[in-house]
């Protein structure tokens, strides 16, 4: 009494209904990897275009900039090794980032679908911190806090009672890159999105779009959207590209234990906001870059 139903009559004996269960359940698996096979591919191919494209403009502008190229290169080839050889680096305390930075011009917002109702938070409130916890984000409080104390504002995409979907918003000043040590600062004209995330149960159907064309419908002087996602992030970038965003730059560094930087790849042609030591491809990370991060971290 009070224990979990038990299986259909159907099913007890290994019936027809336990098989189509297992098959139904074999051809979702097989859907969701076939798709996450085409997004690897689909953005395999946009950004082998983008290196292309990028070398051929470094190339016209500085014609003798051979010692970049190579640089480049060798980014290239560390972050081009498997996960394996990417959790054996992070045993040896080395920590390699591959970012992008993408930018969406010309889509213009519109109010989410009947079934969905957008808020939006300007300041800390204990709603924040229940959304992240039922989410499981595992933001600790003083980092929402140190968010919003930034300026930073908190949309949640809502389905009845439900939350769907959320994001962070910067508006101005800057979108500051821990791993880089460097802010990226946001234009006059737009906003950058951060921590883009769909509940698991409701991904697949659209809310990447439902959520940022909502947002934007908030912002209506705003003409462009940037983001920035890890390289890797197959799921992530795909929804971007969608969505109808463009790499615009990329950044690529190495960290060894904690206490030297190589910046194999700099997003030169962004405008910088606070950079620590920014004239340096190769940096001592002690004391005071872990000051300089956390003053500025969120």
């Amino acid at each position: 009494m009070g224990g979990p139903p038990g299986p259909r009559p159907d099913e007890a004996n290994g019936g027809p209904g336990l098989a189509k269960r297992e098959s139904d359940l074999g051809d979702r698996r097989e859907i969701s990897n076939q798709r996450e096979i085409e997004n690897g591919e689909s953005c395999r191919l946009l950004l082998a275009a983008y290196e292309a494209k990028e070398a051929g403009a470094l190339l016209q502008a500085r014609p003798g900039c051979a010692d970049e190229l190579q640089m480049r290169g060798l980014s290239r080839r560390l972050l081009s090794v498997n996960e394996g050889v990417r959790e054996a680096l992070r045993c040896l305390g080395i920590v390699a980032t591959d970012g992008l930075v993408l930018q969406c011009r010309g889509r213009s917002g519109s109010t989410p679908p009947p079934e969905y109702s957008l808020a939006g938070y300007r300041a800390f409130e204990h709603e924040v911190v229940e959304v992240n916890r039922l989410l499981r984000r595992g933001f600790p409080e003083e980092r929402l806090l140190a968010r919003f104390r930034h300026g930073l504002k908190f949309f949640v995409l809502r389905a009845g009672e439900d939350v769907a979907a959320t994001t962070w918003i910067v508006t101005e000043g800057e979108r500051f890159v821990d791993e880089e040590g460097v802010g990226l600062l946001v234009p006059a004209d737009g906003l950058w999105v951060r921590d883009i995330f769909i509940a698991p149960q409701r991904r697949g159907r659209g809310l990447f779009a439902v959520l940022l064309d909502g947002v934007r419908e908030q912002f209506p002087k705003v003409h462009s959207i940037w983001s920035d996602v890890d390289r890797d992030n197959h799921p992530s970038l795909s929804a971007h590209l969608r969505y109808g965003f463009e790499p615009v730059a990329r950044f690529t560094t190495l960290h060894l234990a904690g206490q030297l930087m190589i910046r194999l790849r700099w997003p030169v042609s962004l405008p910088m906001g606070s950079v620590f030591k920014p004239h340096r491809r190769v940096l001592l990370t002690g004391a005071a870059y872990r000051q300089f991060v956390s003053e500025r971290r969120t």
